[in-house]
C-alpha cells in the first residue's frame, strides 16, 4: 500500500514541479478543499463525503467515484487500488496530477480516521514552502465556514425537534420538572447539572420546551452546547422509559439539593 502511494506521490510531485505563481491559487484552494472534506467526515461521518464532494470546485468525476466507494465501506486497500488504477490510466499532467493526489491521500487518511492535523501536515509537505502559509490561512477560512454552516444547521434541526409523549405519567413528571427549573437561578441550574451529569442534561434538552432548553444550554460553553445539540439530533430517538427514568432522577436530586440548602428557590 505504501509503495503504491509513494509511486503516485513521486509522479504527481514531478509533474507539478514547474508550477509557478499563476498556479498557486488553484493548488492552494484544492488542498484547502481536501482538508474541508476531511473535517466534514470527522464531524458528520463518512456518509457526508459524497454530498460534500459534489460541490467541490475542482472535483472531477474521479473524486465523486472515490468518495462513493469510501462511503460504501470498501476496504482501504481496495479503495487505493481503484484510485491508483484511475490515476495511472488517465495519466493527469501538470498541477492536475498533484491535485488528484491531494484528494486521494486525504480521502484515504480520512477513511482511516486520521487526525486532521496529520492530514494538514501531509498536504503542507506537498506545497512549495512559499505557498504553505497561504494554504494554512485558506484552510482556516474553509474550516470556519464549515463550522458556521454546521452550527446553523444544528440550531435549526434542534429548534424543530419537539417530541410528543404518550405516557401520561411521564408528561406529568416533565411538566413538574419544567416548573421547578423555571424557579431556579442560573447558579442553581448549574449546581443541579453538576449533580445530575451530561446525560441528564441531554434528556432534558431532548424532552423540554424552548425556555427550559435555553436555560440548560446557558450553563455550558458554546462548544459544549453544539456538542449536546448534535448528540441529540444524531442519536437514535430516546425511549419514553429512558426519558422518564432521567426526569424522575433529576427531580429527586433537585429535591435533595434543596433539602440540604445547596439550591435555594
Amino acid at each position: 500500500m505504501n509503495t503504491i502511494l509513494y509511486d503516485i506521490c513521486k509522479d504527481a510531485v514531478a509533474k507539478s514541479a514547474s508550477a509557478d505563481e499563476k498556479d498557486k491559487d488553484r493548488l492552494v484552494q484544492a488542498a484547502a478543499n481536501a482538508m474541508m472534506l476531511v473535517w466534514k467526515a470527522r464531524r458528520e461521518g463518512l456518509l457526508a463525503f459524497e454530498k460534500a464532494a459534489a460541490v467541490q470546485p475542482f472535483a472531477p468525476h474521479y473524486l465523486h467515484q472515490l468518495t462513493e466507494i469510501i462511503t460504501e465501506g470498501r476496504d482501504p486497500e481496495l479503495v487505493l487500488e481503484i484510485a491508483a488504477g484511475g490515476y495511472w490510466r488517465q495519466n493527469p499532467q501538470g498541477i492536475n496530477a498533484l491535485i488528484r493526489y491531494f484528494y486521494i491521500r486525504s480521502m484515504l487518511l480520512a477513511q482511516q480516521g486520521a487526525d486532521t492535523r496529520l492530514v494538514e501536515e501531509v498536504l503542507l509537505s506537498l506545497l512549495p514552502e512559499e505557498w504553505q502559509q497561504d494554504f494554512i490561512e485558506e484552510a482556516r477560512q474553509e474550516k470556519k465556514r464549515l463550522e458556521q454552516m454546521l452550527q446553523e444547521k444544528t440550531e435549526v434541526q434542534f429548534a424543530q425537534m419537539h417530541p410528543s409523549f404518550q405516557n401520561k405519567q411521564l408528561t406529568e413528571h416533565l411538566q413538574a420538572l419544567e416548573m421547578e427549573i423555571q424557579r431556579l437561578s442560573a447558579a442553581g441550574m448549574k449546581r443541579l447539572l453538576q449533580s445530575t451529569g451530561v446525560e441528564a442534561a441531554s434528556v432534558c434538552l431532548y424532552a423540554c420546551g424552548d425556555e427550559i432548553r435555553e436555560k440548560i444550554l446557558g450553563c455550558f460553553s458554546s462548544t459544549m452546547q453544539e456538542s449536546l445539540m448534535q448528540d441529540i439530533i444524531w442519536r437514535e430517538k430516546m425511549s419514553e422509559e429512558k426519558v422518564m427514568a432521567e426526569i424522575i432522577k433529576m427531580r429527586s436530586i433537585l429535591q435533595e439539593l434543596q433539602k440540604r440548602g445547596e439550591i435555594l428557590v
